[in-house]
């Protein structure tokens, strides 16, 4: 990497890194134990909690507020450096990082991050437990190394996939509505109000002293009328079954809810309110002045003694000072022209006021002084909205732009900007992720408040002008109002019972991150295994259909296959493209990750067989060769499926042409052609650690047959056929096995194309061959990346080895249909249950818990024990999420297993920052070169040998020739043997000093 090239990518790292370090006043606290908003004292032990939480990411499927701390995201892979850095620690940083020239393991990983990352309110084991995750997150080699460029490489990119939208799957569209506004209007609507516990809408025209309440359906419900005067402001109290109503004689008007909206109470203000606030909380009825005073009255007092006076004069009314005696306590003084929005934060115990003078003002409910006073309007704040999840007051105004703040500080955290002209409104949905923006001209705008990117504007007619704009949380629809009512419903999933839209492709369970992830369409979901709800969804991955799909070793990535034969590989955790590997030219049919070797084994139409390797970085992808190796006309038609065994070290591919091809693992050479199929073969498994390989056609039959090492290798066990009734058979689509060691018993699992699942005892098929289990073994000759050609049909060999050539002829050639070894009876069926209503198109067996994992066509993944009872079902929509889930995850254990890892690498890691504390030595002689000392092959690892087509043999020859380069220099000399020293900077090479040869 150039100079030049690296100081952009640091400055881009630092803007990025500059933006999302706004989140850091979640965890900041000024002094010890004093919290900038509330000092030491006054801070709850809830708002104290409140303040060093960082909040986790909203769904917006599961339709429920969720406020996680930071061991929360953890354990659901969503721990963000970018909220816990700043620009300022960058260098101090990348200092640190430069120290370790071979790049950081996860122990000095932690050291290092340790001095930079503040704990807050989490404990030493916690924050390394985070540490360690990111780690996990940042190293996408697994190569236990990470260097700067990784982690730089790392926020760049989680900053560009929020700019670009990646968590746009979480806002949906809002859409036009069906509900339409019906009514003849002679003014414009001043000001809308949604009142939730009556689920109606107060509508206040403009020069009208009438207040009209509508239903969700704009249909009119009733008029509350004030003849004297035109109405400014109301507000419900649910309490007292009231609605009261400011108006512009200065009188606050009570209305019975319950008794046809008859004025009950009123009296005379001491100014006209602008703007009226009730607190369910504190029960306190809050105005906000048009003399810039926020007033508190007392609704109870109000109730008691407010009795309506149709009698008194005005003129006297006009100088009764009855106000006074309602007050809960004095006007709360501090603006310095009038405020025109009230909003009550309850976590914080806090009423916000919005002024002309365009500042905002947080008051303590309870004393009534003045917390903080929040600036960076030019112009008056006319509305104001907070995001309880996230903790962000946002504020719009007569300025084109909503500014988002941190109440908990004075600091302005961001300008939102796209509106061309001045804001009439602002609202937080409650339980998303969303801000929502209107200005005078018509236009509403959806705001990501994890990225603050608009995600989508709507525009409505030209001539429209909108002067309110409220959210109606239970029906989840906008609704702008200017001389008519407009609605906007949120884009709502046409099959919110099922787990998608579409037939399910793939599912998959995450053991690392306890969480499924489904694949259909072109999208892919991600589900938590502790709840069953929607987490996240990556959709647009590509542009076709996706029909395969697998995770990585360290369950990090995720890489999918789609119709048109592109192999994609994307981030797990945010759903980031990484890279994409070799296509193939039809649909990719199956994909399989090869634990440990970072290898990817694909099978297409196409009759082609690819070993991809995926440990190749994406900026190296024009310097290497990424596919290994790769079988040209495997079979003479599409390949349907495809195997793959670690023990044996064989790869199994099945075809429409009958035929079940094996295929050596490191050379791709035929081992042999299995024909005993009389038809399409749809699926294939090795049954791992036994040399016996499993396979089914399309008529049903299912044939066992034992491969290598074994003597009778290649021979058929057994065939039996899956049976619906005594005469009708069914096609195996799925199969996942299972191996009982303790029982020794083996276990088959089937999934039909009538959505039925059964289990098959294969035991006596271990006992009676007398089997034993393979164990993987550590072969120093191993070379995984070995580059080879094959193309069957032209009989040609890019690698020219004698011993491939020799035997694919022999496997050519066609082999007689062979008798069975055993009969059909040594296969029990030993359960079976409907698990679906369509073809089952992917089975797994979960290994911890124990259960079974099923995907189908009918658009359902279910979660089933091994005995058939239902664990739960993934449902996509908001009203079935984590109805009946019992998947029995223990939680407490995982955790608990992760904090054990966390304290033995903590532990590491004071040991380390102990020794980094003691003074440094001055470096001594190594002494004399111990050629004994020098790795060679049997110390060596296998797959360090030969990586990435990089011999270390070789290098060791040179090495051992160069130290022994003087003839007369004996091995064993302490006095004349080359020495090497080491410092700071390096090793360095002392030649032998010159003297009398001993006698060798």
């Amino acid at each position: 990497m150039s100079q030049q090239h690296s100081k952009t990518s640091d400055k881009t790292f630092e803007g990025i890194l500059d933006k999302f370090s706004k989140f850091t006043f979640l965890t900041e606290f000024e002094h010890e134990n004093d919290h900038n908003l509330f000092p030491a004292g006054s801070l709850s032990e809830e708002h104290s909690r409140a303040a060093s939480a960082i909040p986790s990411r909203m769904s917006h499927h599961s339709g429920k507020k969720s406020r996680a701390s930071l061991a929360d995201q953890n354990e659901e892979g969503h721990f963000d450096i970018m909220m816990l850095l700043n620009t300022d620690k960058i260098s101090g940083l990348k200092n640190d990082f430069a120290r370790y020239r071979n790049g950081l393991t996860l122990e000095e990983f932690v050291m290092v991050m340790r001095k930079y990352v503040p704990a807050g309110n989490m404990d030493d084991r916690q924050l390394v437990l985070n540490l360690m995750d990111l780690f996990a997150h940042i190293d996408v080699d697994g190569d236990g190394n990470l260097e700067w460029d990784e982690f730089t490489t790392y926020i760049v990119e989680q900053g560009m996939a929020r700019e670009d939208g990646i968590d746009s799957h979480q806002i949906r569209k809002y859409l036009p509505s069906t509900v339409e506004d019906t009514a003849i209007r002679l003014s414009v609507i001043d000001k809308i109000q949604y009142f939730e516990e009556l689920d109606k809408l107060a509508a206040i025209d403009q020069n009208a002293g009438v207040v009209k309440l509508y239903s969700p359906e704009f249909q009119l419900y009733k008029e509350i009328s004030h003849p004297d005067a035109q109405f400014i402001s109301a507000a419900h109290l649910s309490k007292y079954h009231m609605i009261a109503a400011a108006a512009t004689d200065q009188h606050l008007n009570f209305y019975d809810v319950n008794n046809s909206f008859k004025i009950a109470r009123s009296f005379r203000t001491p100014c006209t309110m602008i703007d009226i606030c009730y607190s369910q909380k504190t029960g306190i009825l809050f105005g906000a002045g048009f003399n810039g005073t926020v007033y508190c009255w007392d609704p109870e007092s109000i109730m008691e003694h407010a009795v309506l006076d149709e009698s008194a004069p005005f003129e006297e009314e006009s100088k009764s000072t009855r106000w006074k005696q309602y007050e809960k306590k004095k006007g709360m003084v501090g603006h310095t022209d009038m405020v025109l929005s009230l909003l009550e934060i309850p976590t914080l115990d806090s009423i916000a006021s919005g002024s002309v003078d365009a500042t905002i003002r947080l008051w303590d409910i309870k004393t009534g002084t003045t917390r903080k006073e929040l600036t960076g309007h030019v112009q008056g704040v006319r509305s104001l909205a907070y995001c309880t999840d996230y903790r962000f007051l946002v504020s719009a105004g007569f300025d084109y732009d909503a500014l988002v703040f941190n109440p908990y500080v004075e600091k302005l955290n961001f300008r939102l900007h796209g509106h061309n002209a001045s804001l009439v409104s602002v609202q937080c949905p409650p339980g998303t992720t969303q801000i929502i923006t209107a200005d005078v001209q018509g236009f509403v705008k959806i705001w990501d408040i994890r990225t603050f990117a608009c995600m989508q504007t709507l525009n409505q007619q030209e001539s429209h002008q909108v002067k309110s704009m409220v959210f109606m949380p239970p029906h989840r629809r906008i609704v702008t109002a200017g001389y008519e009512l407009i609605a906007y419903d949120y884009e709502k999933q046409t099959s919110p019972e099922f787990t998608d839209d579409s037939p399910i492709v793939s599912a998959v369970y995450n053991h690392t991150l306890s969480s499924f992830i489904t694949c259909s369409g072109n999208s892919v979901k991600i589900w938590s295994a502790k709840t069953g709800q929607l987490s996240r969804v990556y959709t647009n991955l590509s542009e076709t259909e996706l029909t395969a799909l697998c995770l990585d070793d360290r369950e990090r990535k995720f890489i999918v296959g789609d119709h048109s034969g592109k192999i994609l590989v994307y981030d797990y955790h945010n759903g980031a493209f990484m890279k994409d590997l070799t296509s193939h030219s039809a649909e990719v049919t199956s994909l399989v990750y090869c634990e440990g070797d970072k290898l990817v084994l694909s099978s297409s139409w196409d009759s082609t067989l690819f070993v991809h390797d995926e440990k190749v970085r994406p900026d190296k992808m024009s310097e290497k060769r990424i596919v290994l190796r790769q079988v040209l006309n495997a079979h003479s038609l599409d390949i349907t499926c495809m195997a793959y065994s670690r023990p044996l070290s064989l790869i199994a591919s099945g075809s429409s042409d009958f035929v079940l091809q094996i295929w050596d693992y490191e050379r791709c050479k035929l081992e042999f052609s299995l024909t005993g199929h009389c038809a399409e073969i749809i699926c294939c498994a090795f049954l791992d650690p036994f040399p016996l390989l499993c396979s089914a056609d399309y008529s049903g039959a299912i044939c066992i047959w034992l491969v290598r090492p074994h003597p009778s290798a290649y021979r058929l066990v057994t065939s039996f056929k899956s049976m619906l009734t005594v005469e009708q058979v069914t096609s195996i689509t799925s199969m996942a096995t299972r191996y009982d060691d303790v029982l020794n018993r083996y276990y088959l699992f089937t999934g039909d194309d009538r959505g039925e699942i059964r289990t098959w005892d294969l035991s006596r098929i271990i006992q009676e061959l007398r089997l034993e289990p393979i164990q993987v073994k550590a072969n120093k000759y191993r070379s995984v990346r070995r580059i080879v050609t094959v193309d069957l049909k032209q009989g040609s060999f890019e690698d020219g080895d004698a011993s491939i050539q020799s035997n694919h002829r022999r496997a050519k050639q066609t082999q007689p249909v062979q008798s069975e070894l055993l009969p059909n009876s040594v296969v029990r069926q030993i359960a079976s249950w409907k698990a679906h209503t369509d073809t089952i198109r992917s089975l797994q067996l979960i290994t911890e818990p124990l259960s079974l994992l099923s995907a189908s066509n009918d658009r359902y993944a279910k979660v089933w024990s091994l005995d058939g009872e239902p664990f739960g079902t993934l449902r996509q929509g908001s009203e079935f999420a984590g109805s009946s889930w019992t998947f029995p995850l223990d939680v407490e254990l995982q955790r608990e297993t992760k904090l054990n890892d966390a304290d033995k690498c903590l532990a590491t890691v004071k040991k380390m920052e102990v020794e980094a504390l003691k003074p440094v030595k001055t470096p001594r002689s190594m002494g004399t070169v111990n050629f004994q000392s020098f790795p060679t092959v049997e110390t060596l690892k296998p797959e360090e040998l030969v990586d990435d087509g990089y011999n270390v043999l070789q290098d060791l020859a040179d090495l051992e020739r160069m130290l022994r380069r003087k003839e007369d220099t004996p091995v064993t000399s302490k006095r004349n043997a080359p020495k090497v020293t080491s410092s700071g900077y390096g090793t360095t090479y002392v030649p032998p000093s010159k003297g009398r040869t001993p006698r060798r």
